[in-house]
């Protein structure tokens, strides 16, 4: 995970659930998924999926680990709040797979669109009181839906923030949040519904830039820092805008290390 992806702090849980069996998860079939084509990967609340279910059981398992005296003051690091006997009032908000770019379909000319693949991994918002106070991730392990990682509140709260423009357009806009690994950036897709036209097959979408892909794409320091808050969501913008500068940094990131397979 680059620093620039999510300035926030991980904590990866996998080991911490084998290291305390007694509370550790149960775990979800990964075979069982009934999410449909019109939700899979997009951001969305969808209830009852195995994703879901397990994302649900990994945060129980990890605010009892927090509630630990010894373990306390590691909730403050994890999630956005004060206090680690908050988690206990924490839910599950929305969830959403991880898109990624696929460098070599990028650089050959193909759209972002048409360059994403699944990762198999997805990650759902903490909410306590209506805010969003950090993620945790859930991967197949072993055939099992688990959560194996937690944190990163800056990111959870771009995200929420960019749904909260959205969703309450009529009809609603699909969002889908696309990384680009070798190009150090994260969007937001969005991709207007067509009252006409319902299998978004000829709308054009367009890219919200989180914190990194507006680093990537050339904003100042203190632009960075303005257009995070909360109040002040950066816009979409178009392929064009984006996909030559999201290109030349996905050339750079095919020299790290990293990512070379």
């Amino acid at each position: 995970m680059s620093i620039l992806q999510s300035r926030a702090v991980w904590l990866p849980v996998l080991a911490m659930l084998i290291a305390f069996p007694a509370i550790g998860q149960s775990g979800t079939p990964a075979s069982s998924n009934p999410t449909t084509t019109a939700t899979a990967g997009a951001i969305a609340l969808v209830a009852g999926t195995p994703q879901r279910r397990a994302a649900e059981e990994g945060l129980a398992v990890l605010t009892t680990r927090l509630s630990l005296p010894q373990h306390a003051a590691q909730a403050t690091r994890i999630f956005a709040v004060d206090d680690s006997r908050l988690l206990r009032d924490a839910v599950i908000g929305y969830g959403f797979e991880v898109e990624l770019v696929d460098p070599n379909a990028l650089l050959a000319g193909n759209s972002i669109d048409a360059s994403t693949r699944e990762s198999g991994q997805w990650r759902f918002v903490v909410m306590l009181a209506n805010r969003p106070i950090g993620l945790v991730t859930v991967a197949s392990t072993h055939g099992q839906w688990k959560m194996v990682e937690a944190g990163g509140n800056e990111l959870a709260q771009e995200v929420m923030t960019v749904v909260g423009r959205y969703r309450s357009t009529s009809p609603p806009a699909r969002l889908r949040f696309v990384r680009s690994q070798q190009g150090v950036a994260d969007f937001i897709e969005v991709t207007p519904s067509s009252p006409t036209d319902r299998t978004l097959s000829t709308v054009t979408p367009q890219y919200v830039p989180l914190l990194s892909a507006r680093m990537m794409l050339g904003n100042s320091p203190a632009d960075t820092a303005t257009s995070h808050t909360l109040s002040a969501s950066p816009v979409a913008l178009s392929e064009t805008d984006v996909a030559p500068a999201l290109r030349e940094s996905v050339r750079r990131g095919m020299h790290d290390l990293r990512f070379t397979h």
